[in-house]
């Protein structure tokens, strides 16, 4: 992320509001039928009873008409508080391992009922130390879980992993260490922040002995760590319109998607993207997320199908971020 696009980021005001959720089913809000971003975009008068200045006020206990609002579901920490956790690893600290066991390794209790993925196939180039893991999405962080396996034919015993990741990520730890039996599985965890994600994020894994030598790499991508903000249809529109100071709008399209319908559409983003369904009308679709709930990086998308052709509006703080959620996006159209 370039320094414009830091002081951008830093130069926003965001306010939680009583905003609920909209239905996804057709009409509401005032939105005319046929058009849901001219409902939704266009003068106060016709979308809602308050002007856009009003509404934004009224948000989070008024001040800075101007300001981006978030909708229902405040967060658990202040503003300030979730800005400054970002984006700072701790310097040399080693995550710790659970008990290692000679079965495939297990998610930790307290991750194994929240949402996630899991990557059984060796990562790590050598095959002595094989690496897989899984992704897990905690309220506001990911947390990446290494299973590690010695498959070495001895011991393994303070095998040190470097961890590295670019400078939008920040991780609980920047190393683990391996210590077990052979055919064992040592279970790691390391929580990860985004201060605004790009395309092509990734951790990069390293270790390197007398012995032994070997390297993996783990894809990271803007689902990882978007979350789902419930608005309702006025306050994505005005947040709409406030988005458009930052000029980081990008668009997608997929001219032969595999979704047959809008609703198909929202749901199969619901489901790939993590973001929270806002409204439906005709053949238009709505959506919002914020990253790990951060309302400092709110991410609204507007959708349209025709036929089974997707055209996609993303609209961010970042044009980067923009960027990077159209094309995950469009990829998820396409598979």
């Amino acid at each position: 992320m370039d320094s414009t696009e830091e002081l951008s980021l830093e130069a926003a005001a965001f306010h939680f509001g009583g905003g609920s959720s909209s239905s996804s089913g057709g009409g509401g809000d005032g939105a005319p039928v046929g058009d849901l971003l001219g409902g939704v975009l266009g003068p106060a008068s016709t979308t809602a009873a308050a002007p856009v200045g009003d509404l934004l006020g009224g948000l989070g206990g008024g001040g800075g008409g101007g300001g981006l609002s978030a909708g229902s579901g405040s967060a658990a920490e202040p503003v300030g508080d979730l800005l400054s956790g970002l984006g700072g690893g701790v310097a040399g600290a080693v995550a710790a391992p659970a008990v290692a066991s000679t079965g495939p390794g297990e998610l930790p209790a307290n991750l194994s009922q929240l949402p996630h993925v899991r990557n059984d196939t060796n990562v790590c180039t050598n095959p002595s130390v094989e690496v897989t893991y899984a992704k897990v999405k905690k309220p506001n962080a990911l947390a990446v879980v290494l299973f590690v396996r010695n498959s070495s034919g001895g011991a393994l015993a303070g095998l040190a992993i470097q961890l590295d990741v670019g400078a939008e990520l920040a991780g609980s730890a920047n190393s683990v260490v391996v210590s077990c039996a052979p055919g064992e599985v040592s279970v790691h965890v390391v929580d990860y922040t985004c201060t605004t994600p790009v395309a092509a994020m990734s951790i990069k894994g390293q270790f390197n002995t007398a012995t032994l030598a070997g390297a993996f790499s783990i894809s990271l991508s803007p689902s990882d760590f978007l979350r789902a903000l419930a608005l309702d249809t006025p306050t994505f529109g005005a947040n709409w319109q406030q988005l458009d100071q930052f000029k980081a709008e990008k668009t997608g399209n997929a001219l032969n998607s595999k979704f047959k319908s809008v609703s198909e559409f929202m749901s199969g983003l619901v489901d790939a993207i993590g973001l929270h369904p806002v409204q439906i009308i005709n053949q238009e679709a709505i959506l919002a997320g914020t990253v790990l709930g951060n309302p400092a990086t709110i991410c609204l998308v507007h959708g349209k199908l025709t036929g089974n052709a997707v055209d996609l509006l993303v609209r961010t703080t970042s044009a980067l971020f923009s960027q990077a959620v159209a094309t995950e996006s469009i990829a998820a159209s396409n598979h």
